[in-house]
């Protein structure tokens, strides 16, 4: 890999969740977001979420029909 890509890539990846993070926190501040949840801890279980539902439909694997139901309603927990 070339190490200046990889700097850029860490970088901006920083950067976005950054953002990711003071989203969870306003609504935090705003009472849509449960507040008792660490909020970069709000963000990786809400992108890894995401990215199990993109790939798993995106790959057409079989998984248990409720498996996706089960995670996505867990991860909105953090929401109200």
């Amino acid at each position: 890999t070339n190490p200046e890509k990889k700097k850029i890539f860490d970088e901006e990846r920083k950067e976005r969740l950054g953002v990711f993070k003071m989203i969870i926190e306003k609504g935090q501040k705003d009472k849509s977001i449960v507040p008792d949840i660490e909020s970069e801890l709000a963000v990786e279980y809400f992108l890894n979420n995401l990215y199990i539902n993109m790939h798993t439909f995106q790959n057409k694997e079989d998984v248990k029909a409720d498996f996706l139901t089960k995670a996505t309603k867990l991860m909105m927990k953090v929401f109200k």
